[in-house]
């Protein structure tokens, strides 16, 4: 009978330390040595939301628009890749109208060729 509140506080014990973290899904403001950090809950976001003409600002630099901006320059990328790779295609089909078409560089050698061996 005497080991029973013992055994009892192990078990209520063991309860308490496996217990799931009540505060796991709410988000935490922290400060250590001087450093805030922002933790989201267990598999929670951080969203930052600004209203009117507010910003987010990150040692003075406008996170908003330098995401405007990456994503104008990406976008641009994009436009002179396909741009490039237009103007590659259009130089290409010239330079084989150029090599095997009607008056094509083939069609000018083939005819000097026979005219060569027919002594033309």
């Amino acid at each position: 009978m005497g080991d029973l509140p013992r055994l009892l506080g192990l078990l209520g014990w063991l309860a308490v330390v496996s217990a799931p973290d009540p505060y796991a899904n709410r988000p935490k403001l922290i400060t250590e040595n001087g450093h805030l950090i922002i933790m989201a809950g267990l598999d929670r976001n951080i969203t930052l939301r600004t209203s009117g003409r507010g910003y987010v600002n990150l040692n003075n630099d406008n996170l908003l628009l330098i995401s405007q901006m990456a994503r104008t320059a990406a976008d641009q990328v994009v436009r002179f890749q396909q741009g490039a790779q237009q103007n590659i295609q259009t130089r290409l089909d010239s330079l084989t109208r150029q090599l095997s078409g009607p008056h094509g560089l083939i069609s000018k050698m083939s005819a000097m060729e026979r005219s060569i061996l027919n002594g033309d």
